[in-house]
C-alpha cells in the first residue's frame, strides 16, 4: 500500500532531506487517514442508531461534531448520486444530529452552574438507588416535582452511550442504564409546556381544515386536565404564536450557521442535499412534529398564517 511504499522510500533515502520529506508525508497521510476513519465510524454509528441511541452518541461525542464533521457528512451524502432516496435518508439523519448538537450545546452554555450541580446530584441519587424500582421511583419523583431537567437527561444520555461503547460493563448493567435513560426522556417529555403539546397535535392533522379545527378547539377556554390517556389542553393564539416564532427563529439560526457550506466537486448546485438537511433542522430528533421524516418548517408557517388570519383577534 501507499504507507508501506512511503516507509520504504524513507528507509532507502540516500539524503537526510529526502528521508525527512518522506517521513513527514507519511505522518500527514496517516493522520488524515485516521481522521477519515474516525469520522466515517462516527457517521455510520449516528446513521444506524435509534433516536434514543443517537441522542446518547451526540452527548458523548459532541466535541467531535464540529464543522469539519458536517462537511464530511455533506460529502458522503452528495456521493450517493445514484439514489436520491438514500441522500434524503442520510440528510434527514444528519439534520436531526445538527438539532441535537445545538440543543446539547445550548444546555451547557445557557445552563447556570447551580442547575448543572443539581442535575449531577439527581443523577448520583438515581445511580445510588439499591434497586431498579427505587431508581424508577426517584425519576418519577423528579418528574412529579417538575425537576426533570434537560441537563440531567443529557448526563444520563452521555452515561448510557459511554457504557454502551465500553467492553468493561456487563450487558445487564447497560440495559438498566438504557431503561433509566428512556424513563427520564419520557418524564422530560411529560413536562413539556401545554403549547408544545398542542402544536404537536395540530401538526399531526393531515389537512389545512383539520389543522384549523384543532386550533379552534385549542383556543376555546377551558380547564386543562387529563382523562385516562387523553389530555385536554387550551391556550391563547398569542402564546402559541410565541412558541411558533421561537421555533422558526431556531430554524433560521441553524440555516445561517450551516447553510454556507458548499458541495465540493458535486453536480448539485448550491448543495441541494445540505439545503435539504437544513429544511429538516427544525424537526424533533429523528422525526418531525407530525411523526414523519418530512420537514415541519412549512407546517409551522401554515399554522402561523392560520392563527394570524383567523384567530388574531381572540
Amino acid at each position: 500500500g501507499v504507507f508501506e511504499r512511503l516507509a520504504a522510500l524513507a528507509e532507502e533515502a540516500v539524503f537526510e532531506r529526502d528521508r525527512l520529506e518522506a517521513e513527514g508525508l507519511l505522518a500527514r497521510l496517516r493522520k488524515t487517514d485516521e481522521e477519515y476513519v474516525a469520522k466515517k465510524e462516527l457517521f455510520m454509528k449516528l446513521v444506524d442508531a435509534t433516536d434514543a441511541a443517537r441522542e446518547g452518541l451526540v452527548a458523548l461525542h459532541s466535541e467531535r461534531l464540529d464543522k469539519a464533521f458536517f462537511e464530511f457528512a455533506r460529502d458522503v451524502i452528495v456521493s450517493h448520486k445514484e439514489s436520491k432516496q438514500e441522500q434524503d435518508r442520510l440528510a434527514s439523519v444528519m439534520a436531526a444530529v445538527i438539532t441535537l448538537v445545538d440543543a446539547s450545546r445550548e444546555v451547557l452554555e445557557e445552563g447556570d452552574p447551580e442547575t448543572l450541580r443539581k442535575a449531577a446530584e439527581h443523577f448520583s441519587s438515581i445511580l445510588d438507588a439499591e434497586t431498579l424500582v427505587d431508581a424508577e421511583k426517584r425519576i418519577t419523583g423528579l418528574v412529579d416535582a417538575g425537576d426533570m431537567d434537560p441537563a440531567l437527561v443529557q448526563m444520563m444520555a452521555k452515561a448510557w452511550a459511554g457504557a454502551k461503547e465500553s467492553d468493561m460493563m456487563k450487558e445487564e448493567a447497560k440495559d438498566v442504564m438504557f431503561h433509566l435513560y428512556n424513563k427520564a426522556r419520557e418524564g422530560l417529555s411529560m413536562q413539556q409546556p401545554g403549547e408544545f403539546k398542542i402544536l404537536k397535535h395540530v401538526c399531526q392533522q393531515p389537512t389545512k381544515r383539520e389543522k384549523r379545527d384543532a386550533l379552534e378547539a385549542a383556543f376555546t377556554p377551558g380547564v386543562n386536565y387529563e382523562d385516562g390517556d387523553t389530555e385536554y389542553l387550551s391556550t391563547t393564539p398569542q402564546r402559541l404564536l410565541q412558541l411558533i416564532e421561537s421555533l422558526l427563529s431556531k430554524y433560521e439560526l441553524a440555516r445561517l450557521k450551516y447553510g454556507p457550506l458548499k458541495a465540493r466537486g458535486a453536480e448539485l448546485t448550491g448543495s441541494e442535499v445540505f439545503t435539504g438537511m437544513m429544511r429538516e433542522a427544525a424537526a424533533l430528533p429523528g422525526e418531525g412534529l407530525d411523526g414523519t421524516n418530512q420537514s415541519v418548517y412549512l407546517d409551522l408557517i401554515d399554522i402561523k398564517n392560520l392563527i394570524d388570519s383567523e384567530f388574531a383577534g381572540q
